[in-house]
């Protein structure tokens, strides 16, 4: 028994976080009265519920509450309250059976009952959607959430490694549905869902408060019961709920629970299809012969992966092949990372890995682009090559390594932390432009998560911030620490790993840097000539200092250190103390490690639990030995930490109680707990014989039990209608008598009828007896189990059949299984024909034999790389979506034809481009969409998920965006009042961030032509996603401007010199960005025409309210007097400054993200904008004309002329 003990308490220590010393109740009936004295409450009471009842299915809602009485004793308050996604006819009826189950009504001679003076009164139904609560109390006034309670779904727990992540993406999917309730009041509850990618399950999930509920109220009361919720995922349950009287949730994985369609989804997995070229077992006949059989004069490099080699493959591509060592202290799970992480990414500054190699169990490989130059630090630690590297290479390898980092922390779909950013992982291609690598070491986070503790520190020395080195936290900021070494090391050419002499000490990198800037001799840490560029120089050592501040609070983000390095006007900050300034005298705190050994007699016995074998016999352990003294410990850290003297703890196989109270003397169970699997049986008419056969199964194991020696005892019974075994245990503490447990057992398989129902798995758990039941083994199989109506074999069926009769069974099925498996066989070798042809560029090669976790990474890849390409839809399969292009479904209509919103069988939310036959935009625009999209990622462009080509029927499959597009806001007055300045601000920067990304940091550099309102999309969050690419072009890096002879683009935002002579640049966009900022300021169209003095198009008048001084009148009256004015009149010069009438006036989009996000820079003044005297009076137009123009605001034009 002791050993038992110590066991148990040992498994309760390695997972702390089951221990909670005040967690909520489990959510029962317990105070359910089964008779209440006749009297003046009992009629308050009866007569309150059906009032309350009546009035949820008349004002269609889901909650109600009021009283009923005089004042005084019999006075009622009650509430009642219905799951959300419930119909209001199902509210009623459920409350109205909880209510008569409850016998409230019922009569008994005996009045002397436990609960006859019993007032507090809540009531659940059976499947926890519907509850009441009554109380001679008010508990209505205001918005306390008791009695709250909890519903536990399952009690088997995710692994401890899995645990972390399932609870991160439970919080962040909680806040997220949270946010949008409170947003969206008085709508009283959201769905949504998650996905769990380690274990590939979807986490479903639903939240809701009372009816009208202020949203400050709301919101507090969520924030308590997510709290709550994470509880219970820490302790393991991966589906349950928190039920309260004004607000509740309700979670569960991969059990859709609730009617309709998830309104929130986060991290889900896109449908796509595998485009892109990946090498399977082609090692022999491909990459051996383009590296020359990995010779040493094709060798490029050796890192912790293994050696990188040059390639050069048949069609002349020129490739740089990184293959697995057999000794690599990486393996399988970088590997995979990378794959994961770079596939789908696509930035100028991040190398692009072209596919990947696997040949049985051994060769594993990534084949990347060739980058002719290496890698930084064969340049800036060599004194010859070095001076190759000019301080203007050198300056825009570390902007290109700060944009680089910034697409990854803040512009791509899907936030990275590098973890490893060092010189040898920055390679350089012919024009030197930096390419950050490796990202086997990565890490994605979440949207609004901003740091990760790991008890696994990767990196390379020098390079690690403390705190990650330290406590193990790992965050963007540490990105930003190794980017700051990284700049000292270019600027100094000297290696952060050494130590170099200051003031008769040796110091490292960062200290050396630190102590010549401090006393002014920053120049003397450049490595050359600095020529005319000291300013500069001096601005990148101080940004670097900046970086590698010890804490990382103090630290710049990336796009603040963009801002800074880019902006020679803007002020900065005095950089602290670097990290590992004091790294040789360093004393460490004594009272920071007072508990260090605690900890260490926790942790050395949790290793011999972990690491010695399963005993054979009784092991014992001798007096004052080390076993002992750490028992000991861990006792004495049980006694000061526990704060309850009353703890039940069960966890899946284990139960632990301990008490100041004597529990052991008598046979009670309590405390006890239920929980149940959410899946009922399929047939309603089928639920009455399997309650049955549950009931006979628990109850005949239980009788076995209870005259084992054990006191255990497990059986199974078959339930031929649903063709389903049920297993069953039951069992009690060896030390009650055979009466005792029968006993105890019957007590709580009494309660069955009240929790499983229907229910194909249930369990309810007590310290002295508990029985559990499912409908999968969960239990090791006993010889002498309990076996009742086993299912048949079905081998022996048909056995006494004549052998005639047989022969022809035979005959009749297998015939035709037979031409059914030749038919599919012969459909299988097409269909892997085809696929081949499409992964194997080099040639169709046979696939070896590989194990299942080999194949995980290839379709690892194959789902990961969505970002690049997209897929193919059927016709059918879209007109299913969208109820056969119905009107309900269409969300608008534009040059290219309708759009209609759809949904996936796996419920993703879509939207569909479909071309019109008789639209002016056809098959160029059609493929100009295809081209571009589907090859960049950034989270300010809207994704592109596939399209579909059918005869006639060509169109675009978009994600869904719920707040569909920016004019729907700006343009609208009540609308626009949900546009605060912050959000508008937010807004503004997207749109310049999504630009900035075509036209410079793309792969591709892309001039959109068509930026308005109408093609701005914004998701749930009001995140900006430019869309509408059918009118882009292509440029070549070189490229700055081209001449065309089509037009295109939409009035009032095409540049005046593309309108006049076709000339088309980055400043035609740039152009149409400053219209756009001056319509999201103004919340006027750009066609419109505002009056100042004379009649002015908006640029004009925008640009005669500043000259006058009077730009806040420009000013969305929506916003009201709320609003930065500094910040918006920054905002009102950037957009003139992008309108001016000559192109080269205009900033490019560099300038206007370090314009709006610098406070202290001092900007040019506008010049005369475009289209300035554009008059009414110099148009002579009627006032018919007005409409037309309006009109015409979201008309694209297009001539028929080709490009």
């Amino acid at each position: 028994m002791q050993m038992l003990i110590v066991s148990l308490l040992m498994l309760l220590l390695s997972t702390p976080n089951l221990l909670v010393a005040k967690q909520l109740p489990f959510c029962s009936n317990a105070n359910t009265i089964t008779h209440m004295p006749e009297g003046t409450y009992k009629t308050n009471l009866l007569q309150l519920a059906k009032n309350l009842i009546t009035n949820v299915n008349q004002t269609q809602l889901h909650s109600a509450n009021g009283t009923a009485g005089a004042a005084g004793p019999d006075t009622v308050y009650g509430a009642v309250l219905c799951r959300g996604d419930s119909s209001v006819e199902s509210c009623a009826t459920r409350l109205q059976r909880v209510l008569d189950t409850a016998s409230i009504n019922g009569t008994s001679g005996d009045d002397s009952g436990y609960f006859q003076n019993q007032k507090n009164v809540t009531l659940y139904d059976h499947d926890f959607q519907a509850l009441l609560s009554f109380s001679d109390k008010d508990f209505i006034s205001s918005f306390s959430n008791a009695p709250e309670c909890t519903v536990s779904a399952y009690l088997n727990p995710p692994p401890d490694a899995d645990r972390a992540q399932f609870s991160q993406l439970f919080s962040e999917l909680m806040e997220k549905i949270a946010a949008a309730v409170v947003s969206r009041r008085p709508v009283s509850y959201l769905t949504g869902r998650g996905w769990f990618d380690l274990k590939s399950q979807t986490v479903y999930a639903l939240a809701q408060c009372t009816d009208g509920m202020p949203p400050e109220n709301c919101r507090s009361c969520l924030d308590g019961i997510i709290d709550e919720g994470k509880k219970m995922v820490g302790g393991g349950l991966t589906g349950g709920a928190v039920l309260g009287m004004r607000c509740s949730l309700w979670y569960q994985t991969d059990v859709k629970f609730f009617a309709g369609d998830p309104e929130v989804s986060l991290h889900m997995p896109t449908p796509s299809k595998f485009w892109i070229w990946v090498v399977i077992g082609s090692f022999s006949l491909m990459i051996k012969e383009a590296t020359q059989n990995f010779s040493r004069e094709n060798k490029l490099g050796q890192g912790g992966f293994g050696a990188v080699y040059k390639g050069l493959l048949p069609g002349g591509l020129e490739v740089a092949v990184k293959r697995l060592s057999a000794c690599s202290v990486q393996g399988l799970l970088e590997f995979k990372n990378e794959i994961q992480l770079i596939a789908k990414l696509q930035h100028k500054n991040l190398v692009k890995l072209l596919g990947c190699c696997i040949e049985g169990e051994h060769e594993k490989m990534l084949v990347y682009e060739y980058l002719q130059n290496r890698s930084l630090d064969v340049f800036i630690f060599d004194f010859v090559k070095g001076a190759q590297l000019t301080w203007s290479k050198r300056l825009r390898i570390i902007d290109g390594i700060a944009q680089g980092i910034l697409y990854l922390h803040n512009h791509s779909r899907v936030c990275v932390v590098h973890r490893d950013l060092k010189a040898s992982n920055i390679l350089l291609d012919s024009d030197m432009t930096p390419k950050i690598s490796d990202f086997g070491m990565a890490r994605i986070f979440g949207s609004n998560m901003i740091e990760s503790n790991t008890t696994r520190i990767v990196g390379t020395h020098g390079y690690i911030s403390p705190e990650y080195a330290f406590d193990g936290v790992c965050s963007i900021k540490s990105d930003v620490f190794s980017f700051g070494v990284l700049v000292l090391e270019i600027i100094s050419g000297k290696r952060t790993a050494g130590f170099y002499p200051y003031d008769g000490k040796l110091c490292n990198l960062i200290s050396y840097a630190w102590q010549l800037w401090r006393s002014g001799q920053g120049h003397e840490l450049v490595c050359c000539r600095i020529g005319n560029n000291h300013k500069v120089i001096q601005r990148c050592i101080q940004v670097a200092l900046l970086c590698v501040q010890e804490r990382a609070d103090d630290r710049p983000s990336i796009d603040q250190v963009v801002t800074m390095l880019n902006s020679e006007e803007m002020t900065l900050p005095k950089p602290n103390q670097p990290a590992y300034f004091y790294i040789n005298c360093k004393t460490v705190d004594s009272n920071q490690h007072k508990h260090q050994p605690t900890m260490l007699v926790l942790l050395l016995l949790l290793a011999a639990a972990v690491s010695s074998p399963a005993p054979a016999a009784r092991r014992t352990y001798l007096p004052n030995s080390t076993f002992e003294a750490n028992l000991n410990g861990l006792f004495a850290v049980l006694s000061r930490n526990a704060s309850a003297k009353d703890v039940a703890v069960y966890y899946d196989q284990y139960q632990l109680r301990y008490s100041d109270q004597d529990f052991l003397a008598g046979a009670a169970n309590e405390p006890e707990t239920a929980a149940f699997n959410m899946n009922n049986v399929s047939d309603a008419g089928d639920v009455a014989a399997f309650d049955a056969l549950v009931a006979e199964l628990v109850n005949a194991v239980a009788d076995r039990a209870s005259n084992a020696t054990r006191r255990y005892a497990a059986g199974k019974a078959g339930f031929a209608p649903e063709a389903m075994t049920v297993y069953a245990i039951a069992q009690c503490t060896p030390d009650l008598s055979p009466p005792q447990c029968r006993g105890c057992l019957a007590g709580i398989i009494d309660q069955m009828p009240k929790w499983f129902s229907a229910r194909v798995g249930g369990r309810i758990l007590g310290v002295r007896c508990d029985f559990r039941y499912e409908k999968d083994p969960f239990f090791k199989i006993p010889n002498d189990m309990v076996v009742l109506s086993p299912l048949p074999d079905p081998s022996s069926q048909g056995s006494s059949s004549s052998s005639s009769s047989g022969g022809l069974w035979i005959v009749a099925i297998v015939v035709p299984v037979a031409v059914l498996l030749l038919g599919f066989l012969g459909c299988f070798l097409w269909i892997r024909r085809r696929r081949r042809r499409v992964i194997n560029m080099a040639g169709t090669v046979s696939v070896p034999t590989m194990s299942m976790e080999m194949e995980q990474v290839l379709k690892l890849w194959r789902i990961e790389e969505s970002g690049s390409e997209f897929s193919l839809y059927d016709f059918d399969q879209i007109a299913d979506a969208t109820d056969n292009f119905s009107d309900a479904c269409k969300l608008g209509q534009g040059g290219f034809g309708p759009v209609y919103k759809g949904q996936l069988p796996d419920g993703l939310e879509i939207a569909i481009k479909r071309l019109s036959s008789c639209s002016v935009q056809g098959l160029m625009e059609f493929k100009t969409e295809i081209q571009l999209i589907a090859k960049l990622q950034h989270t300010n462009l809207v994704r592109l998920l596939g399209c579909c080509v059918q005869a006639d029927e060509k169109m675009l499959i978009y994600e869904y965006m719920h707040n569909k597009s920016l004019d729907c806001f700006i343009f609208d007055t009540e609308k626009g009042a949900m546009l605060n300045w912050d959000k508008r601000f937010r807004i503004i920067d997207g749109i310049a961030q999504g630009l900035l990304y075509l036209h410079k940091h793309s792969r591709l550099r892309v001039i959109h032509r068509d930026l308005k309102a109408s093609n701005i999309l914004l998701d749930r969050e009001m995140n900006p996603k430019i869309s509408d690419f059918g009118m882009a072009r292509i440029f070549c890096s070189n490229v700055t401007e081209a001449n065309t002879t089509r037009v295109v683009g939409t009035h009032g935002y095409i540049a005046p010199e593309y309108a006049s002579e076709g000339l088309f640049s980055i400043k035609s966009d740039v152009f149409s960005f400053g219209v756009l900022l001056l319509e999201i300021i103004s919340g006027k169209r750009t066609a419109g025409f505002y009056q100042y003095g004379k009649f002015f198009n908006l640029t004009g008048y925008a640009y005669q309210l500043w000259q006058e001084g009077q730009w806040h009148e420009l000013v969305d009256q929506a916003l009201g007097e709320d609003f930065p004015a500094m910040e918006v009149m920054k905002c009102v010069q950037v957009a003139l400054l992008c309108v001016q009438d000559s192109a080269d006036d205009r900033p490019n989009m560099s300038d206007v993200i370090a314009m709006l996000g610098s406070e202290g820079l001092t900007m040019p003044e506008p010049r005369q904008p475009a289209y300035f005297n554009v008059r009414i009076s110099s148009l002579a137009v009627s006032s018919s004309s007005f409409g037309e123009s309006y009109c015409m605001s979201n008309v694209t034009l297009i001539e028929e002329e080709g490009r």
